[in-house]
Parts: C-alpha cells; structure tokens; sequence
C-alpha cells in the first residue's frame, strides 16, 4: 500500500470498498434467502412428522438406524475407522442376498408397547 494521498490512488480505495461492499450485501441476501428455505423446509417437516405420527417416525427411524448399523458392520468387517474427509460409496452385498434383506426389511417387526 501506498502512502500517497494523490486523487488516484483514493479513487482506486473506495473502488475496492465499494466493490467489497456490494459483495457483502449479495452475500447477505444469499443468506437470508437460505434462512427462508430452511425455514420453510422445517415447517414442512413438522408438519408432516405430526401427519404421519409418532408411529410413522419411529419406523423411519428404525430404517436409518438399521442402514447405520450395516455400514458400522461394514466398516467393524474391514478393521479401518472411516475416513471423515472421503465420501463413502454405497456398499450393496452380492445380488443374490439382497431379496432376502429386502424381505427382512419388508416384514413388520414386534413392538413392546
């Protein structure tokens, strides 16, 4: 930086204020816009959890866990923790088991009540 006061060199700095200003106040309506989306999509999704129920969450619950529960078996099977920086692939097992998972899937399970 220079320490000229000369009427370039001031001309130049409130460009860049300027310029830095204007993308502060994109980058603010981006947020704001993204606020209103995830405020709309946790409306929508109150409102569907009171929709299908408790019931309907809990089984939807019991689907993530049990998908958590092969991958963590996966992984325990392979002896390596997981990465946290490299996306993970989906592991399917070979064709011929995966009618009989998805009919372990399909099948209701006893609930304690």
């Amino acid at each position: 930086m220079t320490d000229c006061n000369c009427e370039c060199h001031k001309k130049d700095s409130w460009s860049k204020l300027k310029k830095c200003q204007d993308e502060k106040k994109q980058k603010e309506k981006q947020i704001e816009k993204l606020n209103k989306k995830l405020l709309a999509l946790t409306i929508c999704l109150c409102v569907l959890g009171t929709l299908i129920g408790r019931e309907g969450l809990e089984t939807v619950a019991e689907y993530f866990e049990a998908i958590d529960k092969v991958k963590q078996g996966a992984t325990d099977l392979i002896g390596r923790q997981p990465d946290p920086n490299f996306i993970e692939a989906i592991v399917l097992p070979s064709p011929a088991t995966l009618p009989i998972l998805a009919l372990l899937l399909a099948t209701p399970t006893k609930r304690r009540k």
